[in-house]
């Protein structure tokens, strides 16, 4: 199972762009004599008559902070007089809307900061299912397609699934589907799953576990810790620090949750462990270990 970012063939389009083209498309379906009063029409005609990038390309970016809350404030006033429809363009003006604008107490229109806008935003009014992804450094708009395929030495391998989901979801969320699907497609029951760290997930250990699925990641994600485990049947846990070669004290508590941790003291400051710690080194270590 491996997964691929396929970027959607759209332009990329600045923040007030969005906004400008998701309400010119709107306005252009929904603009019919007496839809709106006169002074929202000449207003957004005046707006509207440049394309977005000519208005970002042309003005100060004062002036399209400026014109952003002007949008802001037109889409509001457009939501407000206008019944609730199941258009495609007018749920793509209200979602665009949420997204970027926020109304106070006092009905007032105000932009949201670049940071609270969400990565699941619209990137495009014209391909609303495509979201925006920044992983390790590649930045792509569009999806992620999740490819699993047989690996039988003995047999013909074949492409059992291909899953195509928004660029936003993390690979952990396909293994479980994924695998339920190919097991409709093959005859023979998946015995071995091959994958990179990124599917690596508590949920997805226990689901292969129970359905008797050797789980092999060839790779783990994060850095390698400075300590080493040794969990006995007992739950007695003795930890090696790897920088001075010497074994720790370890006492055992509970959490505010109630949940198990351990506690070492490392100078004058106190380290704590939780089960999920000690598994991702022992996935770690098994990776370590597993043949080529």
């Amino acid at each position: 199972m491996d997964s691929k970012l396929l970027g959607s063939n759209i332009a990329w389009l600045s923040r007030y762009e969005i906004i400008h083209e998701t309400l010119r498309l709107f306005y252009n379906q929904f603009k019919r004599p007496g839809q709106f009063d006169k002074a929202t029409e000449e207003r957004l005609d005046n707006l509207l008559k440049l394309e977005g990038n000519k208005v970002v390309y042309t003005c100060t970016s004062e002036e399209v902070k400026s014109r952003l809350k002007e949008l802001g404030r037109l889409i509001y006033n457009i939501l407000t007089i206008l019944p609730v429809s199941a258009d495609t363009r007018y749920q793509t003006l209200q979602r665009v809307f949420h997204e970027h604008f926020k109304v106070d107490e006092n009905k007032t229109v105000i932009a949201r900061e670049n940071a609270e806008v969400p990565a699941q935003s619209v990137q495009s009014p014209h391909d609303t299912d495509c979201n925006y992804r920044n992983k390790d450094g590649n930045k792509v708009k569009g999806y992620s397609i999740n490819v699993t395929e047989s690996c039988d030495d003995k047999g013909l391998n074949l492409i059992g699934n291909v899953d195509v989901r928004k660029v936003s979801i993390s690979d952990v969320e396909f293994l479980q589907d994924d695998i339920n699907k190919v097991q409709e497609i093959f005859p023979d029951k998946t015995e071995s799953a091959h994958m990179d760290g990124a599917y690596h997930s508590p949920d997805n250990q226990a689901f292969c576990e129970s359905n008797h699925i050797n789980l092999y990641l060839h790779a783990i994600q994060g850095p390698r810790g400075r300590f080493e485990f040794n969990l006995t049947e007992g739950e007695d846990l003795t930890v090696l620090d790897t920088c001075t070669n010497k074994q720790l004290t370890v006492v055992k508590a509970k959490n505010k949750k109630g949940n198990d941790t351990w506690r070492i003291k490392i100078d004058k400051a106190y380290r704590y462990f939780t089960l999920k710690d000690i598994d991702t080194y022992l996935i770690r270590k098994k990776i370590d270990e597993t043949p080529v």
